[in-house]
């Protein structure tokens, strides 16, 4: 019995083991909305916002062959791509950035307007994917938030309210009422001792 219950807490150990060596995450950012004369890359947006909304978007996708392929490419980019020096500028922002996490690593990628190059800031290099190999490894969900048009969305968006002079209740206006109107016309309020909620004897 012993050396059963040593052999089960062995078996559980290593398949947590391999649940871990095998995790993979990747969440992607995406500039929506811009500031006017705005910083050259997303993630001076991502600092300065502190959350999505307006300017910034993220997914996050826990594709393996999404991670292992963002992170090939990055390397195979320097090796083969065709690179350009594009400069710090507001009006052509670097919109995307990947975190991918492959168990304890982690490694940022940027991407220019629709994944067609890899950047990097540290000396603003430009490698043209040639092969639109980005897109091509992105699963279906990561497509669609890349194609969903969230500037229209919000720009069309109205806000759900209705005037406050025409909430009622029992079919009676709430506006410019008293406790004393309310009282007459809608429902006496009921006076409860705050301090009964903590005593179990009232």
């Amino acid at each position: 019995m012993k050396q059963l219950f040593f052999l089960l807490l062995f078996c559980t150990l290593c398949s947590a083991q391999d649940n871990y060596e095998n995790y993979t995450k990747v969440t992607a950012y995406r500039l929506v909305d811009e500031y006017e004369d705005g910083p050259c890359t997303v993630l001076t947006y991502i600092i300065q916002e502190r959350k999505t909304g307006k300017y910034i978007q993220a997914a996050e996708s826990y594709d393996a062959k999404l991670a292992y392929g963002l992170l090939r490419y990055k390397k195979e980019a320097v090796a083969q791509w065709t690179k350009n020096v594009l400069p710090c500028n507001g009006n052509q922002p670097v919109p995307n950035m990947y975190v991918v996490e492959v168990n304890k690593f982690k490694d940022t990628i940027f991407t220019t307007a629709n994944n067609c190059s890899l950047f990097f800031p540290k000396g603003n290099i430009d490698y043209f994917d040639g092969h639109n190999s980005i897109n091509a490894i992105l699963p279906q969900e990561m497509t669609a938030f890349f194609d969903h048009d969230y500037k229209t969305e919000f720009a069309s968006r109205q806000i759900d309210s209705i005037p406050y002079a025409t909430v009622l209740i029992n079919n009676k206006p709430l506006y410019k009422s008293t406790r004393k109107s309310f009282e007459k016309t809608i429902h006496k309020f009921q006076l409860v001792k705050t301090d009964s909620v903590f005593d179990p004897d009232s």
